[in-house]
């Protein structure tokens, strides 16, 4: 008890369970790889590509980053 992730973030990171049937949704907090595919913002949204390895941070959502995202053609 007390070492919950919301109690003790700096040893906890989140995991994302992704499912091949199911479209990515971009995430605060998330560690992306490069070529990670994400919409933006829901799965209905843009796709995005991931060009810089990185953990996201809000307010680094991929239409606000292209040092980090890029639209995915087609």
């Amino acid at each position: 008890a007390g070492w919950e992730p919301d109690k003790v973030p700096t040893l906890w990171r989140k995991v994302e369970i992704i499912h091949e049937d199911k479209k990515r949704i971009w995430q605060a907090d998330v560690d992306y790889i490069l070529n990670d595919i994400v919409f933006y913002p829901d799965e209905n949204g843009t796709a995005y590509v991931c060009i810089t390895a990185h953990t996201s941070k809000s307010n680094w959502e991929p239409p606000n980053t292209p040092a980090l995202w890029a639209k995915k053609e087609n």
